[in-house]
């Protein structure tokens, strides 16, 4: 028994040596402490340990982490015991995760909040449709409240898993689309819509999550009021995937009459297609056109969190880049 063990419990070598190791330990606490030796002294040929509470010699409890280490002696294998006091070091951890509980309910409270807050935007919404008159401006207020819903749709989804870091990409797709079609269900009974890729684990910021749902909705939402007129049958398909580099691929095809001839994204007028550019180069990734027959588009951005920029999905429009697609011991 070494100086720092005399000073660590209050005891001098002479009252200890020879005495039991448990008078160190709260009476409460001897049965497991001798669990715990037997335990881990059986295969210890190594260093192993365990934390347990210790006992000063004034009464007081401390918290300490027991290292063992088998070392070969003249009289044979003996067990050599490092005690640690790590008293601090617990009640910082207890810290820490109080901090980290109050840190998660008021992020729960957040997304609730601004998910309740959306929601209220988009009846306001709902409400000024009702009171305009002009086609034209009803359509436009619909696609807004559209947009908005996909954005709530994110905090719904951080609220209901309580993980507050990362969304699965493929399960908000889903509902994503879901919501599109419930929305356009009206004379498109005959168009298939479906959604590949959803159990492919790709797991992605919120933030890049709503830019990323918000090319997907004016993608299906354009496919589901364009590509199929007259009531024609066809084929929405959202597909997400991992490259072989280990980016995101997220692609939206369909089968329908497909684009003007001289088509080009960045010349476009509507506001869903002037999003998209913008809504990419957020995202730190590249909007592809494929050929026919039908519209096909390809998202892919990269997973790294250090490439992404930060901006809010709808801050001011840049260029984006689109592409064709061919402590010591005692």
């Amino acid at each position: 028994m070494n100086r720092r063990a005399e000073a660590l419990f209050g005891h001098s070598r002479a009252d200890l040596i020879g005495q039991p190791l448990d008078l160190l330990v709260p009476q409460l606490h001897r049965h497991q402490l001798a669990i715990d030796l037997a335990a881990q002294s059986d295969t210890a040929s190594a260093r192993s340990g365990f934390e347990c509470v210790g006992r000063r010699n004034d009464g007081a409890e401390l918290a300490v982490e027991v290292e063992l280490s088998r070392i070969e002696t003249q009289d044979g294998w003996r067990l050599l015991v490092s005690i640690s006091d790590v008293t601090e070091r617990k009640r910082a951890r207890v810290q820490l995760e109080r901090a980290l509980a109050d840190k998660t309910t008021l992020l729960n409270e957040v997304h609730h909040r601004v998910k309740n807050n959306l929601q209220v935007i988009s009846s306001l919404l709902s409400l000024q449709v009702s009171h305009t008159t002009n086609e034209s401006a009803r359509v436009l207020i619909a696609e807004s409240q559209s947009r908005i819903k996909a954005m709530a749709l994110v905090h719904q989804l951080l609220y209901e898993r309580q993980h507050f870091g990362v969304i699965r990409l493929g399960n908000y797709l889903q509902r994503l689309v879901a919501l599109l079609v419930d929305l356009h269900a009206a004379g498109r009974r005959e168009v298939d819509v479906r959604v590949d890729g959803v159990d492919s684990h790709v797991e992605i910021d919120p933030q890049r999550a709503i830019s990323c749902g918000l090319v997907v909705h004016e993608l299906v939402t354009n496919s589901l009021k364009h590509a199929f007129p007259d009531g024609r049958a066809g084929q929405v398909v959202v597909a997400l995937a991992r490259t072989t580099e280990g980016d995101i691929s997220v692609s939206v095809a369909d089968n329908g009459v497909g684009l003007p001839q001289n088509f080009e994204l960045l010349d476009a007028t509507s506001l869903g297609f002037q999003l998209i550019p913008l809504l990419t180069e957020q995202l730190g990734g590249t909007i592809a056109r494929g050929a026919g027959p039908g519209a096909r588009f390809e998202l892919r951005f990269s997973t790294s969190l250090i490439d992404a920029p930060v901006e809010h999905p709808l801050a001011a429009p840049q260029m984006s880049r689109v592409i064709t697609m061919s402590e010591e011991s005692a």
